[in-house]
Formats: C-alpha cells, structure tokens, sequence
C-alpha cells in the first residue's frame, strides 16, 4: 500500500498499490447506534478489485466487488456499497483489502435523521472521508490510522487532528 497524488496541484491523494491481505484500521466512536450508507470514492484498472469492512473483527459487509473505472487508476468513481449496521461506542473499523489494485480516495459512513425520524427534515451526517473527520459527524475518529505490511507488522500510523 502506497500512497498517490490524484492531483497535485489540489495536494490530494489515495491509498493506491494495494494487495489482497492489506488493512487499514481507525479507532471510531458511534455515539449513536444506526444503519449508516456506505460510499465510497475509488479506481481501479482492474476487474478484480475488492474489499471489506469489520468493526471489531466481525464483518459489518460481504466482499464488495469494485468495478473497472479505468485502465489508468486515474478515474474516481463514487460507489454505492449498501447499508450497514454500527453499534454505538468506540470501535476499531477495518478496511480489508480482499482484491488487489484498488486506489481508495475516501469511504464514507453517513446517516439521514429523516431515515430515524420521519419528522426530521433530510439532513444528512458524514463520518469521515480521507480519514479527516467532520465536524458535524455522527462518528469520530479517534486516534490514528494503522498501516499493515501482508505478514501483519504494523508498518507506519498517521496521526489525525
């Protein structure tokens, strides 16, 4: 896993050279337990592309298969990756590469108030993207994100502010 500019100019990047057995994993605290949409913001050259999310070591999605949105790895493409079911309190949330060569710009977990009340007007509330956190946001993340070499050695962390 590496990290690659998607522009330069903008200072933006993505997680990219990724391989099947690769995780990154970030502390986050739900203060409020929900079904939470998932997206995500990602490329990739290849039709084998995949990956999972756990909370706690338990799968909180099945395989979730990432189309080809490009030959390059330079496309972005949001991707709807279903609903998910999060507890609340503090949790360890894993990315699990399942397919290699995927580039990840950003996941998100967001919920729609209308969604638990159908009084409430539509407001929708981010997670996170790029392992920044929201200031609105639902769920923080909390310390830092850990990266894992294939054999599990914790390779680098990346402090969030």
């Amino acid at each position: 896993m590496d990290i690659v500019a998607i522009d330069e100019s903008l200072k933006t990047y993505a997680l990219g050279y990724t391989v099947a057995g690769e995780w990154l994993e970030y502390t986050v605290n739900v203060p409020t337990a929900g079904i939470y949409q998932l997206t995500l913001n990602i490329a990739s050259g290849s039709e084998t592309s995949s990956l999972q999310f756990l909370v706690n070591d338990q799968a909180i999605t099945d395989t979730i298969k990432i189309p080809k949105t490009d030959s390059t790895w330079n496309v972005y493409q949001e991707i709807d990756a279903g609903k998910v079911n999060l507890a609340a309190g503090e949790q360890i949330l894993k990315m699990q590469i399942t397919g290699s060569f995927v580039n990840v710009d950003w996941f998100e977990f967001s919920s729609s108030k209308a969604e638990k009340d159908s009084s409430a007007k539509d407001s929708t509330t981010a997670i996170f993207r790029r392992g920044n956190v929201t200031k609105t946001g639902t769920v923080q993340l909390m310390k830092s994100q850990k990266f894992y070499d294939l054999k599990g050695r914790r390779k680098s962390s990346k402090s969030i502010r």
